[in-house]
C-alpha cells in the first residue's frame, strides 16, 4: 500500500472513531509514530498551527498530514476527515 493511501486510511479511521478537534489525536499519534512517519515535534507544531488558525481546531490534522505526506497527503486527509460527516448528512437528509 502506498504511503499516501495508508495515510488516507489512518486519517479516515481516526475521523470515524473520534468526534472533533483533537479527539483523534491519540489514534493519529500512535499510528504515525509507530510507522516512523512523524515526530513528537511535528505533532506539537501541527497542534500549534491548528490552535492559532481561524476556524475548526481540526485543522491541526491537515497540517500534520502536510508534514508527513506533502500537499497530496494534506488533500487526502481533508477528504478523509470530511467524508464521514458528509455521508451522515447524505444518509439523514437523503
Amino acid at each position: 500500500m502506498s504511503h499516501h493511501l495508508a495515510l488516507f486510511w489512518i486519517m479516515l479511521r481516526a475521523a470515524l472513531l473520534s468526534t472533533t478537534g483533537t479527539g483523534n489525536l491519540p489514534i493519529v499519534h500512535q499510528d504515525l509514530l509507530s510507522r516512523g512517519w512523524a515526530t513528537d515535534r511535528q505533532f506539537a507544531e501541527a497542534l500549534a498551527i491548528g490552535q492559532i488558525s481561524p476556524g475548526p481546531t481540526g485543522l491541526w490534522v491537515i497540517s500534520l498530514a502536510y508534514f508527513v505526506g506533502g500537499l497530496r497527503g494534506a488533500a487526502l486527509t481533508l477528504i478523509a476527515i470530511a467524508l464521514p460527516p458528509l455521508l451522515v448528512l447524505v444518509l439523514v437528509h437523503g
